[in-house]
């Protein structure tokens, strides 16, 4: 069995609406038997010097069939369109499913998966009803709908999803269903705010330089030093001030006697660094 996986089960099957600004809270969808999911999507082939050149992928969607012990009746309106009227349940001839996300989990023999597909809707059952028999077998019900996607921003770009999942030991398993997770909450990487370089005339700093080091001393008997100061990425700015009043990179500074204090800010895309130098003129 060793390096083969295989998957088996389904369980914590439970959906959640979409809203204008995310999703709702998820909702349990009990007594599920069996979810497929069969995709839809096409391929299309492009043949030149007489041979397969390039094959496009269509737009991926699912065809969904839920399988049920039974849909709650708070399902069947949240999804569905059911309106209730006096504790009943009415369907309106024009009803109206509304998107919402799925989640569920299925077991392997190497770690739970849990699983959520989006742009959902479904559409109403197909309803059998046959006579008791001898042999009583439970009923179950199947609704079936599809699944087209929806769109996050993902590092700042836009893209369409239709599946985001997570396994056993993964850092979003265990909260996974405090909320409907998504590509989206990706978090996006911080913009460089570092240094590649900072000097004070000839004087030398304490620590010695180091990008990941903010923060230093340095002694002078000089009566003034040029500050030079420069940012690890080229699209970042650098602020430097000597005792709160700003002073341009490559400028030259005049100590007073005692403690002056070097600050220097870089800023990139919104985010910011900051490194102290201290200097004591003797």
């Amino acid at each position: 069995m060793a390096g083969k996986s295989i998957h088996f089960g389904v369980s914590n099957a439970r959906y959640a609406l979409e809203t204008e600004d995310g999703f709702g809270p998820w909702k349990r969808l009990p007594g599920a038997v069996n979810i497929n999911l069969e995709p839809q999507e096409s391929q299309n082939d492009f043949y030149a010097d007489n041979e397969l050149y390039f094959t496009a992928n269509g737009a991926a969607s699912d065809q969904v069939t839920i399988e049920l012990a039974d849909l709650p009746d708070e399902a069947k309106v949240d999804l569905i369109g059911y309106e209730e009227i006096n504790g009943d349940l009415a369907l309106p001839v024009n009803y109206e499913a509304k998107p919402f996300v799925l989640g569920f989990q299925y077991e392997g023999n190497e770690s739970a998966i849990r699983v959520n597909v989006f742009g959902g809707k479904l559409k109403r059952s197909t309803e059998s009803h046959g006579t008791k028999t001898e042999t009583t077998e439970p009923q179950t019900v199947s609704y079936e709908g599809k699944f087209s996607g929806k769109t996050f921003v993902v590092n700042g770009e836009e893209k369409a999803y239709l599946y985001y999942s997570t396994k056993t030991g993964k850092d979003n398993y265990a909260g996974w269903w405090d909320e409907v997770k998504t590509p989206g909450d990706v978090a996006e990487a911080a913009a460089d705010t570092t240094l590649s370089a900072i000097t004070i005339g000839s004087l030398t700093l304490t620590p010695t330089f180091s990008a990941g080091v903010t923060t230093y001393t340095a002694t002078t008997e000089n009566a003034s030093d040029a500050i030079t100061a420069t940012a690890t990425d080229e699209n970042a700015t650098v602020a430097i001030s000597v005792g709160g009043v700003s002073v341009d990179s490559g400028d030259t500074v005049t100590w007073s006697e005692g403690t002056n204090v070097v600050s220097v800010i870089v800023t990139n895309d919104g985010d910011t660094g900051a490194y102290t130098v201290v200097v004591t003129k003797e």
